[in-house]
């Protein structure tokens, strides 16, 4: 298994913090793209072993796009953790009638879908204490989330 950790730099050479508007700084932020780019790594060989495929899902989102979710019953977060940059969405897929499709598709149970994405969940929540993923949760259940608070 993967369990190094990414480093581009020292953090002496981290920029100052981003805008205010942001909870986390930018030193934690950089931690969480680090983990990010570490479950992509375990992805590109978990991914071929279990007959699952994998894409980018939504990584920063506007606020303008968390209230239109709101509105529409999609989202009921009270943080836009992706508009802090410190959630990110992946897609994953699996074979189905001979074609790929989107796990999140009609036609997959849930518990299905938790038993198959368990080890990247748990993969993702060893890289750091305070990551969590949306596949643990029940209401609303979101596999395809993984967060850092």
């Amino acid at each position: 298994p993967i369990t190094g950790r990414i480093r581009c730099c020292s953090p002496a050479q981290w920029p100052a913090s981003g805008p205010e508007v942001l909870m986390m700084k930018i030193e934690d932020r950089f931690e969480f793209l680090c983990d990010i780019g570490m479950l992509f790594c375990f992805l590109e060989r978990w991914c071929p072993e279990n007959n699952v495929m994998a894409d980018m899902g939504e990584g920063w989102r506007p606020d303008v796009t968390e209230e239109y979710y709101r509105k529409k019953g999609l989202s009921r977060a009270k943080v836009n953790t992706h508009g802090e940059r410190r959630a990110h969405d992946i897609n994953f897929y699996m074979q189905k009638d001979g074609k790929w499709a989107l796990m999140a598709e009609p036609g997959f149970k849930r518990a299905e879908i938790r038993a198959i994405l368990r080890p990247v969940g748990d993969y993702w929540k060893m890289l750091g204490p305070t990551n969590i993923w949306g596949g643990d949760w029940e209401n609303p259940f979101d596999p395809y989330h993984f967060q850092r608070n």
